[in-house]
């Protein structure tokens, strides 16, 4: 067979176009990558079920560090409860009650009086609205009443007016979500400084209102509305409501303002450039009441820092207009008058009570703003959770990348327990609210992912060296390359290897003799044997070129005894090759086959050479050419297995005799050859031993030569026993002729011995 100059054959794997293998290394980036563009999505949309999972946590942290309360503090509920309702009757109460029990509080010395109550409508029981009606009743039922004697009939509405206008008292209204042209009153000048704050605020369509009447004389007025989380837990309380383009204020703001005596309230607004506020955040920063500075998130909220219920913010009405409330719990205090009585529906859920009265959220609120004791969720709080995150995913990342899982374990671990552990000391000591669960649920997505990837990596991996190799390996050597696929180094590497070349002597005249079919039949039951034995000795077959063979040894995977292998792996073929001869002469007396093998052993470079789909799997190197060139020159010595000098030294133990020093064809420095004969044990044998020797002495005597030693010793060991069984008669035949051709013709003093072979 042709073979080129530089030998540099090669074992194709081609790969389905659509080998997922090609795609891990875009995954590998891409797959964190999708979990940090899902981590801005959710900060951006806040996902209710996000929402409702850092709830939990922050209630849980407000339910171990609750807000301390102080009972001095000047804060108190006036509360009309189901008490307050049996003793002086159903809800509402005339105005003139109310009236009684504003001038009540104001006798025990409250400060300021705050109603979470709308007084929407007149009220019905005023004798200037039932005289009318009552007359008319009177007059169908042949009573009679002259409502003409009643002069001046009191009007309840005028009456609780008068009480209001006489000072500091602060009705409410609500912000309804259905549009109508209800506009309440502002009591308060609203100034804002940085920016439009009203586009941050809460928006409404409608509102329900005090009466005008009293309404106009009050000393504040303002909205009580409160929006709760999905879960129906009140957390946030806007500070402030933009209502047709104007800004109002809260309950408590316009109750903490007529305390201090303020006339305005200031909003101000982040007006920072647009870089900076991704750092620090933009929309309302905090309000200013007074002296009070309250931080507020962007939409102008306060977080309600839960102190839990307590018995001694409530009055009972009832108390208070009986007289028997003791006068220092008033004096100087911020009194919110609400209902916690069942049946008016003003009850709401806290992070720590899940039914308390409305009005004690407005309650504690004021409580929040007079100590200056907040729960801050800062827009800096937010950016550190985003850069925890992002740093533990690139840590992360790397370490799997790496194939390093544990570690990256223990970045996941290391990230959570510094999410969980500053979430916690933030919260008990700086009362910031962090966010563990988004980057703890991120970090375990990306640790999930690119472990995934790395897994489905693995398995296109082995799915792909199986792929590879399963033409190539044994089936236990590919077992050794998938379980370890870093044997597998892509691309080149200088490796000391032991190559192998075996041909079939006289191919071409037997495929003339063969129909294709019958050929194909024909090398098929051929190269599988031959092929089993390199299998067997951890061989790898690189290709197959129509008869011939090419395998070697210590790739891809380690083997140490190559030479060796690659030598045991000859034997096998001859003895398969004996096999297949007894099967060919039983069906075609007097046919048999014989091979060529030539083995050498030398560095070369072997690799993975091409693209991802389809590779090249290739040794190259001049040992490797070596090795096919002696495989030809098989045929010359005629032995079946030569062994070059380096493969010889690697395998002392085979028998084996030197043959030859040669230039093989296309080669300029001699080789020396030797002939593959048997395993150990014939080497060990008397008569082998016996026949290397002389076979020595026969070598010496030609290279010095001395033609007549030389052609009696080689005549000896022609015509010796073992000579024959070995198959070394026809070798000895070659060298008496060569012997006796030299003797005629002498080479010449200066002939070194080596042969130059002018074929391959």
């Amino acid at each position: 067979m042709h073979r080129g100059e530089q030998v540099a054959v090669k074992s194709r794997a081609s790969l389905p176009a659509r080998d997922l293998s090609g795609l891990i290394p875009y995954l590998r980036w891409l797959a964190p990558l999708i979990v940090v563009i899902a981590y801005l999505l959710l900060v951006l949309f806040q996902p209710p079920l996000l929402q409702g999972a850092r709830a939990a946590v922050f209630d849980f942290y407000v339910s171990q560090q609750p807000r301390p309360y102080d009972p001095n503090l000047p804060v108190r509920i006036v509360d009309i409860d189901d008490e307050s309702l049996v003793r002086l009757g159903q809800w509402p109460w005339p105005r003139t009650r109310t009236a009684r029990l504003i001038s009540a509080l104001r006798d025990a010395g409250a400060k300021v009086i705050v109603f979470d109550v709308v007084f929407a409508d007149p009220d019905r029981t005023s004798l200037s609205r039932l005289l009318p009606d009552l007359a008319a009743d009177f007059a169908a039922s042949n009573i009679k009443f002259d409502a003409k004697k009643i002069v001046n009939p009191p009007d309840n509405d005028l009456i609780l007016a008068k009480t209001v206008a006489d000072g500091k008292v602060v009705t409410g209204f609500a912000f309804l979500g259905a549009r109508n042209e209800t506009v309440p009153a502002s009591k308060s000048t609203i100034l804002t400084d940085g920016g439009d704050a009203g586009q941050h605020l809460m928006r409404f369509s409608g509102a329900l209102k005090t009466l005008d009447i009293i309404e106009d004389v009050a000393a504040g007025n303002g909205a009580f509305s409160a929006v709760p989380d999905p879960d129906g837990v009140v957390r946030m309380m806007p500070l402030a409501y933009n209502y047709k383009g104007a800004i109002y204020p809260s309950l408590a703001v316009e109750a903490l303002r007529v305390y201090s005596g303020a006339s305005s309230i200031k909003l101000m607004v982040s007006h920072a450039n647009s870089a900076w506020k991704f750092l620090a955040g933009g929309g309302v920063q905090k309000i200013l009441i007074g002296d009070y500075s309250v931080p507020t998130d962007a939409q102008g909220r306060i977080r309600l820092y839960d102190s839990a219920s307590k018995v001694s913010r409530y009055l009972p009405a009832w108390e208070v207009l009986a007289g028997e409330t003791d006068p220092d719990e008033l004096a100087g205090a911020i009194v919110f008058i609400g209902a916690s009585a069942m049946g008016l529906s003003d009850i709401r859920a806290t992070p720590l009570d899940r039914a308390v009265a409305g009005v004690e959220v407005h309650a504690q609120i004021a409580e929040q703003i007079l100590t200056g004791n907040y729960l801050l969720r800062s827009v800096w709080g937010e950016r550190a959770e985003l850069a925890l995150f992002l740093l533990f995913s690139v840590m992360i990342s790397l370490a799997s990348w790496r194939k390093r899982t544990g570690l990256a374990s223990i970045y996941l671990v290391a990230g959570e327990a510094i999410l969980i552990g500053g979430s916690i000391a933030a919260f008990k000591y700086q009362s910031q609210l962090i966010d563990p669960v988004l980057p703890g649920i991120g970090l375990l997505a990306v640790l999930g992912m690119v472990v995934s990837v790395g897994f489905v990596g693995a398995v296109a991996e082995r799915r792909r060296v199986r792929s590879a190799f399963n033409r190539y390996l044994a089936p236990a050597a590919i077992d050794r390359l998938v379980s370890n696929p870093g044997q597998l180094r892509l691309g080149g590497e200088m490796r000391t290897m032991t190559f192998m070349f075996s041909d079939i002597r006289g191919f071409t005249s037997i495929s003339e003799r063969m129909e294709p079919e019958e050929l194909t039949g024909f090398i098929n039951n051929f190269l599988t044997p031959m092929t089993n034995a390199i299998l067997a000795t951890g061989g790898t077959i690189d290709k197959y070129m129509g008869d011939c063979i090419m395998a070697f040894w210590n790739a891809p995977l380690d083997d140490p005894d190559h030479a060796a292998n690659a030598c045991r792996a000859a034997l096998l073929m001859l003895k398969a090759l004996d096999e297949l001869n007894a099967e060919l002469n039983a069906m075609m007396p007097g046919s048999s086959l014989a091979i060529g093998i030539g083995i050498n052993s030398g560095p070369c470079c072997v690799g993975n050479l091409g693209s991802e789909y389809r590779f090249d799997y290739s040794v190259l190197g001049n040992d490797v050419n070596i090795a096919s060139r002696l495989e030809g020159q098989s045929k010359a010595y005629s032995l079946t297995a030569l062994v070059g000098e380096n493969a010889r030294a690697l395998a002392p133990q085979f028998a084996m005799l030197e043959l030859d020093q040669i230039i093989v064809k296309g080669k300029t420095a001699p080789v020396t050859v030797w002939g593959l004969l048997g395993d150990e044990s014939t080497r060990a044998s008397p008569d082998f031993m016996a026949l290397a020797e002389t076979h020595s002495q026969m070598l010496s005597c030609y290279r010095a030569q001395d033609w007549d030693a030389a052609a009696r010793l080689c005549g000896g060991l022609g015509t010796s026993e073992i000579a024959t069984r070995l198959g070394l008669a026809d070798f000895y035949q070659l060298y008496a002729e060569r012997i006796a051709s030299y003797a005629a013709s002498p080479p010449g003093a200066d002939w070194d011995g080596v042969y130059v072979a002018l074929s391959k």
